[in-house]
């Protein structure tokens, strides 16, 4: 399926006495099937084409300034961090790590047992065990750093903050762990016991890493607990129906969140109250992505770009072509 990268600036206007206003403008789009994208906009310093590492199509990896693509098949994959130069390649079944660079020069060969994945600045590497029970720390040099490792219940999920260089990592029987920018364990909680087990299974960070977002099963009720930096509850609320797999959740740094479930879209304030229910006319929402950028959510619906305030009202749509949905 084709698909587009969709980058937005946000513009403030100001003025007195005026309060501060939104606008949000397209400023560039690159098409995977093209391999090309929009020129970048001079009127801002951030420049794609240096910024942004590279993207997956079909069944290659490409850098954004080459149209001649890595591929990768059911044995060979690859990993790469999205504003860090480089790649990350392993076997399904194999036995060691090897890291790239642009050019496809060898820059490393580490012994690993483990599935690579890297955070979008490259800082940490999770090496993720065959049985889901183990996460190995690494810098992008493959070097063991922080924690070294972290241990619990079959792994569900795992998030990278969008702003800050926060990690979070998420066992199914509750075992919570945020990293700092070096791995090393800033949080440990776990959400269950014996006596009250929980099926823990989706992870989200705010962009600056101060809130944590958590979905999981407890007494046959699927609920969204929400925490603070220092790992203290701040509020939780239950959502509608049980979900037996991991829901795409997005948290400002207030603590706002927005959930993708297969059939809608859900904002909910601080104090847990649903505030928007978009539904989807098509059942193709699993595992559909929500995001904040620091000043706004955003989200795909209906083959439209929602773009959404912290305080649940929409500031643009942006329509896509059912051919450039987010895949």
């Amino acid at each position: 399926m084709d698909s587009v990268y969709f980058f937005n600036i946000v513009f403030y206007f100001l003025g007195n006495p005026y309060p501060t206003a939104i606008g949000i403008q397209k400023v560039w789009a690159f098409s995977k099937s093209a391999h090309a994208g929009m020129a970048p906009d001079p009127r801002f310093l951030w420049n794609p084409e240096e910024e942004i590492n590279g993207y997956k199509y079909e069944n290659s990896y490409y850098t954004l300034s080459s149209s001649n693509g890595v591929v990768f098949d059911d044995i060979i994959k690859i990993e790469y961090p999205l504003n860090t130069k480089g790649y990350i390649e392993y076997k399904k079944i194999g036995s060691e790590v090897n890291f790239y660079s642009p050019s496809r020069e060898i820059l490393w060969t580490k012994e690993y047992r483990s599935y690579p994945r890297v955070s979008p600045s490259g800082n940490l590497v999770l090496l993720i065990a065959g049985d889901h029970n183990q996460v190995l720390l690494s810098d992008i040099n493959g070097n063991t750093t922080g924690a070294g490792k972290i241990d619990g219940r079959f792994l569900t999920d795992y998030t990278f903050a969008s702003v800050s260089l926060i990690t979070g990592v998420l066992f199914s029987g509750g075992e919570l762990f945020v990293l700092d920018s070096k791995g090393a364990i800033q949080i440990k909680k776990n959400l269950g016991s014996e006596k009250n087990p929980v099926f823990a299974k989706s992870v989200s960070l705010s962009p600056d890493g101060s809130k944590i977002a958590i979905h999981l099963l407890n007494t046959n009720r699927d609920s969204v607990i929400v925490f603070g930096e220092k790992g203290e509850e701040i509020f939780s609320f239950d959502l509608d129906t049980i979900y037996p797999h991991k829901l795409n959740l997005a948290i400002s740094n207030t603590g706002e969140i927005l959930v993708s479930t297969p059939n809608s879209i859900e904002f909910y304030d601080v104090s847990g109250k649903k505030i928007l229910n978009l539904k989807r006319t098509s059942n193709n929402g699993v595992y559909q992505a929500v995001y904040h950028n620091g000043n706004w959510f955003t989200a795909e619906l209906n083959q439209e770009i929602l773009f959404i305030d912290e305080v649940g009202k929409i500031l643009k749509k942006e329509k896509i072509r059912g051919s450039d949905l987010p895949v």
